[in-house]
């Protein structure tokens, strides 16, 4: 089994090279990062692709900064969608499968009940636009892809909101966290672990999947959870999210229904509260 992975220095893509050199030794990893595989140049990626041939090509390259997104629309739609269209255009060539990650917000947060893998999108920000326009390109160009959909991401390596957390608290009374936008907290060693599920258990259940932690949250409930699992004398203070005065809108309800891939694998899901705790006493520890 041959996989590509792009992006390989972010969040996801080091937890998935991670666990799949522990958990599938005999996987050929071909792990690149952008010096190595660079996804807006169209001829190195084919060149990667028809040297390589890989089995599958996990997408974890992407523009994530949301905020600055509206204002580097260029540098966002060319990463997002741009560098999208040549993987899925290589990949068809090569017969590659193309795992491509895509967010929670594509939503625009109307729905009060947990959205499934067939809800309209109507993105509200300039970075979940690209990102559904990504998800288009990859259907248009691709007929074996594999769309994930994950929603706030922490994990141990990148700035993520859990380690902002802690690094808010050091020394202070008070933090503030916002509490009127409801997500799914993903853990991104779980979500590595559900990549290589979806690779060597149904490597050709094409589709769109979401996944992430069970239940739901504001950022203000994971701020809460951190600082009291680590131990801190810090009190978190509920604030509306224009207190951090935003460029992008979000969705002000995001959560991710996780029945799909329960009903087809009985895939364990794990509570985000379960999921963020472990974590916190893990880099706490360190």
């Amino acid at each position: 089994m041959k996989i590509l992975i792009t992006g390989a220095t972010g969040l996801v893509g080091r937890h998935l090279t991670e666990h799949l050199r522990l958990r599938h030794p005999d996987a050929e990893l071909y792990p690149m990062n952008r010096q190595e595989l660079d996804i807006t140049d169209r001829q190195r990626v084919e060149e990667v692709f028809k040297t390589l041939r890989p089995d599958f090509a996990v997408n974890c390259a992407a523009y994530t900064k949301v905020d600055q997104a509206e204002i580097e629309r260029d540098k966002c739609y060319a990463v997002n969608v741009e560098g999208t269209r040549h993987l899925a255009s290589a990949a068809a060539r090569t017969g590659s499968t193309l795992v491509h990650l895509s967010t929670d917000y594509i939503f625009d947060g109307k729905k009060r009940s947990p959205y499934v893998e067939t809800d309209p999108a109507n993105p509200l920000n300039y970075y979940g636009l690209t990102k559904w326009e990504s998800e288009q390109v990859t259907r248009e160009l691709l007929d074996r892809r594999i769309i994930i959909r994950p929603a706030w991401i922490y994990g141990k390596y990148r700035d993520n909101f859990v380690t902002r957390v802690l690094q808010w608290a050091r020394g202070k009374d008070v933090i503030y966290a916002s509490n009127d936008q409801t997500g799914s907290p993903t853990r991104a060693d779980e979500l590595a672990e559900f990549i290589a599920f979806m690779i060597f258990k149904h490597p050709q259940a094409y589709g769109t999947y979401h996944f992430s932690g069970e239940g739901e949250a504001t950022r203000y409930d994971m701020a809460v959870e951190i600082i009291r699992t680590a131990g801190l004398n810090v009190r978190v203070e509920a604030v509306p999210s224009s207190f951090f005065k935003p460029l992008a809108k979000r969705p002000p309800y995001s959560v991710l229904s996780k029945e799909k891939i329960k009903r087809l694998w009985q895939y364990p899901v794990r509570h985000w509260r379960e999921s963020l705790r472990e974590f916190v006493k893990e880099i706490v520890s360190l």
